[in-house]
């Protein structure tokens, strides 16, 4: 019995999706802003090589911290890091309007 749950989790493991996908976005911050124009969204966006990022609503103490970040990359001309751990590609990830897990400035 117990040989057995060695050899079923990894075969589970293996044919998760979810636990490989994540995706890394990386690129210097052009816009910071609030809502879209006439969406009328209350989120706090990020614009990284051409593709609009969610960072969350303003009101979260945590976009806050994200926030600032991105802003301060956006002062120094420096480049951030956001990582979306359900998403498997930058792409989707702005196109389904995901939050990042995290958001890291990068030296």
């Amino acid at each position: 019995m117990r040989s057995a749950k060695f050899i079923i989790f990894p075969i589970a493991m293996l044919f998760s999706v979810n636990t490989f996908a994540s995706a890394d976005c990386y690129g210097v911050p052009s816009v910071v802003k609030m809502g879209e124009y006439g969406a009328q969204e209350s989120y706090v966006i990020v614009r990284l090589g051409g593709k609009d990022y969610r960072l969350g609503n303003p009101s979260d103490a945590a976009v806050k911290m994200r926030a600032s970040i991105v802003q301060t990359a956006l002062v120094a001309g420096k480049q951030v890091k956001l990582r979306f751990y359900r998403e498997a590609s930058c792409d989707t990830a702005s196109s389904n309007r995901v939050i990042p897990n995290s958001v890291q400035l990068v030296k």
